[in-house]
């Protein structure tokens, strides 16, 4: 498990280690969000001064959690939600070990998929792509 877990974190930080900022459009909003949270010390009730939209509602999960990285460590929204990302992606064969481990109660089966999760599937690590880290934190 520490294996798969070891290949995981370093292909996922592989996957962006050039990036500045998270990529595509829903990285953009979970970004003014994280910054949002961190700024308010909550969850906003609106995107303002970043947008003139009032009455936010939106699950707000990996956002908060990205945003107590940006306030921990005093660093960049944007930043925070690219390491949170990677690390819950880097996280997921963990979850892939456990479903199949209890399915066919089979450890080596837990192994198996733990490793091809972390490896040799291109998903979940090509969710740095399209900026789908919400779906990661649920």
């Amino acid at each position: 498990m520490l294996l798969a877990l070891a290949a995981a974190a370093a292909g996922r930080a592989l996957n962006v280690r050039a990036l500045v900022a998270p990529a595509w459009v829903d990285s953009v909003h979970h970004t003014v969000l994280t910054r949002l949270i961190a700024d308010t010390g909550g969850v906003p009730s609106s995107y303002s001064p970043y947008l003139p939209v009032d009455n936010v509602h939106y699950h707000f999960g990996f956002h908060a959690a990205a945003a107590a990285l940006a306030s921990l460590t005093h660093g960049d929204a944007a930043q925070a939600v690219l390491v949170t990302g990677q690390a819950l992606s880097a996280l997921a064969p963990l979850a892939a070990y456990a479903l199949a481990a209890r399915l066919t109660r089979r450890r080596w089966a837990g192994a198996g998929a733990a490793l091809v999760a972390a490896s040799l599937s291109y998903l979940p690590a090509y969710y740095a792509s399209w900026g789908r880290y919400t779906h990661l934190a649920g």
